[in-house]
């Protein structure tokens, strides 16, 4: 439930496709978790509690979610909710959902260190305590509450849009765009921090 990056992504697509764009970007989201708890089992969860790691991961998607920021910024204002040819969009709009919910995920520092601490503990202890089956039932359960969260966002967000005008839509793209700026140089902010206290 944490706003970030997929947050933002899921109320952009769905202004512009529909509610089934926020459950498709979840099946992208999912794709990575898969490949990250799959990672974790086969021992990428020592690398992942590195500082180093960690700093990379800040810096890297901090500097990423600016990029993106700025980019849906910049095309905020020559946007409109009805699709005309030619008319400039925020990358991430124009992407398949299953797309961009895996790249909106990818550069989210906080889904590392979320992985790299909490989902690294639960996928262990599922390891632990009952093998892959463990590890699968944690993976099953945590992608089914992020589908039902962001399928409930969607349709919250799909209702609204018929009460949206262009200028209400630009508004939001950048709204949201200063939300993602503002996640990237937190980002970065820590990163600095992760080393000036090493």
């Amino acid at each position: 439930m944490m706003p970030g990056a997929v947050f933002v992504a899921v109320a952009l697509q769905v202004t512009r496709r529909g509610w089934t764009a926020g459950p498709l970007m979840i099946i992208g989201h999912g794709i990575l978790e898969l490949i990250i708890t799959s990672g974790l089992v086969l021992g990428l969860s020592s690398i992942m509690k590195q500082v180093t790691v960690q700093l990379l991961i800040s810096l890297a998607g901090g500097l990423f979610l600016l990029w993106m920021g700025a980019d849906i910024i910049v095309n905020a204002r020559l946007t409109s909710l009805q699709e005309n040819q030619g008319q400039k969009t925020p990358g991430i709009v124009n992407m398949h959902p299953i797309i961009a919910g895996l790249l909106a995920s990818s550069v989210n520092p906080y889904f590392y260190l979320w992985w790299a601490t909490v989902g690294n503990m639960l996928t262990l202890d599922g390891l632990k305590i009952a093998g892959l089956l463990g590890v699968g039932l944690f993976f099953v359960s945590h992608w089914i509450s992020d589908l039902s969260w962001y399928t409930f966002v969607s349709i919250s967000i799909s209702r609204g849009r018929k009460f949206m005008t262009n200028s209400v839509y630009r508004a939001l793209l950048g709204s949201c765009g200063l939300l993602v700026i503002m996640l990237g140089l937190w980002f970065i902010f820590a990163g600095i921090q992760l080393v000036s206290s090493q």
